[in-house]
């Protein structure tokens, strides 16, 4: 029996896309194992528009105190901010504009006759294979799905995964709770109001959102009334059919342009120099992500991912056994001296000049604030950045001679002394191996693991763990051959 739109949520959409005059003459919506994506129905030119989605069908925070059925819940969000904490805004009174749109994607999904946007919410799919969402499942029913921090014990993402999934549940305990008794089903629906529900539309968001100019939400009055409309924040926005295209791992594989603010209707172009053939999967850039970031939002990694990195946050040491701070203190004068360098130029530099006695005078170390992060990458795995900063924090009071703030940066581009240097890359050494003892998994044992193994959250999870130690591994290398003087 030939399905009916009702039962169909993809003719159910394609129809309210028909509907809704969005244009997509050269594409195809395709149904999959992984879900609905777009693909070239047949030749497209260069620079020809493949998407034309009209401004009204962008749904967003934007959207909340006009939409008959949420109005009154937006209002009570307005009124109840400021009490509950978590506002946005100079006075920190209004909505989360994230948590508004949580709250309206669950309420269009419990209603879906009764919004604009209910075929669209219909093509969302149902459960998400991000940690986030397979935690907050887990934790609702351990029995009927397994642990999945398990794979990742000992990695950064283990530690972020909770830290998020705790301020997720702390918005979910302070406001659905409150609007389910005031609103009943007038809100949302009892399986909509769930922890996994709320983490479902958090994770929707987090994977398919755009973020889009005001003026082009609003019209060009927001732009003529805001001071510098470029820096204000973007509005985050779900795209229906826009946020079918799956990611492109660089910009050279990106097969959609970026995205053209032309109201009334934001346009998807194809590449400006290469026609698309048919069946050409249409693809944009999220973000330049790590695996750590793809695996948290959207549960997937890429291998050999060039923007993987291991994170490293520098802190001024304590105090000497007799209670001194005086050494602590200066270190931190002199660092708060110092501005943060640009990223740019930190990941342009060769690593081996970090540790070069000939380097120019007139150049000026890259000092990372305390308290502050350094990123450790394939291609940079000791940063100079990373030297410059460990050559004062490991520095002695006699060290320190003749260093003032405005010498500072000139001096730490070569070593203080060979003590100094030896604590210096001891220290990245012990901060590297401390880090991959904390992997119950060494290197070898996780790649052997990837041969085989199906796509999903596990094969992800071990892949992005893979780039983690092999960053780490390329740091001990690094350390042992500085320390044979090659």
């Amino acid at each position: 029996m030939e399905a009916t739109k009702e039962d169909d949520p993809i003719a159910s959409f394609t129809s309210w896309l028909a509907a809704q005059n969005v244009s997509y003459p050269n594409v195809s919506i395709r149904q999959s194992k992984s879900g609905v994506s777009l693909e070239a129905a047949k030749h497209v030119p260069p620079n020809t528009t493949v998407l034309s989605i009209p401004r009204e069908l962008l749904l967003g925070p934007h959207c909340a105190p006009t939409l008959p059925t949420f109005a009154k819940v937006y209002n009570y969000l307005c009124a109840h901010t400021h009490e509950k904490g978590g506002g946005s805004g100079p006075d920190g009174t209004d909505p989360d504009p994230q948590i508004v749109l949580v709250l309206l994607l669950l309420h269009i999904r419990s209603q879906p006759d009764a919004t604009l946007w209910g075929p669209y919410v219909g093509i969302l799919p149902k459960t998400f294979t991000n940690p986030l969402y397979l935690l907050a499942q887990y934790e609702e029913n351990p029995e009927a799905v397994y642990d999945p921090t398990e794979v990742i014990v000992g990695s950064p993402l283990h530690a972020s995964l909770a830290a998020t999934l705790a301020d997720l549940r702390a918005a979910y305990d302070a406001w659905i709770p409150d609007l389910v008794s005031t609103f009943g089903t007038a809100f949302v629906t009892p399986e909509n109001a769930s922890f996994v529900a709320f983490v479902w539309a958090h994770t929707a968001i987090e994977s398919r959102a755009f973020g889009l100019r005001r003026d082009f939400i609003y019209g060009p009055a927001a732009s003529s009334s805001s001071s510098n409309s470029d820096s204000a924040p973007l509005i985050t926005c779900m795209v229906p059919l826009g946020d079918l295209a799956n990611h492109a791992p660089s910009e050279t594989a990106t097969i959609l342009s970026s995205t053209t603010l032309t109201p009334p209707s934001l346009l998807l172009t194809s590449p400006s120099t290469t026609p698309l053939l048919p069946g050409t999967p249409l693809l944009k850039t999220y973000n330049s992500l790590s695996n750590e970031q793809l695996l948290l939002h959207y549960g997937f990694s890429i291998p050999n991912n060039p923007l993987d990195c291991v994170t490293v946050d520098l802190e001024i040491p304590e105090e000497d056994e007799g209670g001194d701070y005086t050494l602590e203190v200066r270190k931190a004068l002199l660092l708060n001296s110092c501005e943060e360098p640009d990223s740019d130029s930190e990941s342009d530099s060769d690593a081996s000049d970090a540790h070069s006695d000939t380097k120019n005078q007139t150049e000026e170390a890259q000092i990372t604030l305390t308290g502050h992060s350094l990123t450790l990458n394939l291609s940079s795995p000791v940063p100079p950045s990373l030297i410059h900063t460990l050559r004062l924090l490991v520095a002695t009071a006699s060290d320190l001679e003749g260093i003032t703030t405005t010498n500072i940066r000139t001096r730490l581009l070569t070593p203080l002394n060979p003590q100094n240097e030896q604590q210096v890359i001891k220290t990245v050494r012990n901060v590297a191996e401390g880090m991959l003892q904390a992997y119950p998994t060494g290197l070898e044992e996780d790649i052997e693991r990837l041969k085989g193994m199906e796509d999903g959250w596990e094969k992800f999870a071990v892949m992005y763990l893979v780039g983690q130690k092999e960053i780490l591994r390329a740091v001990v290398e690094w350390c042992e051959t500085v320390a044979r003087g090659e």
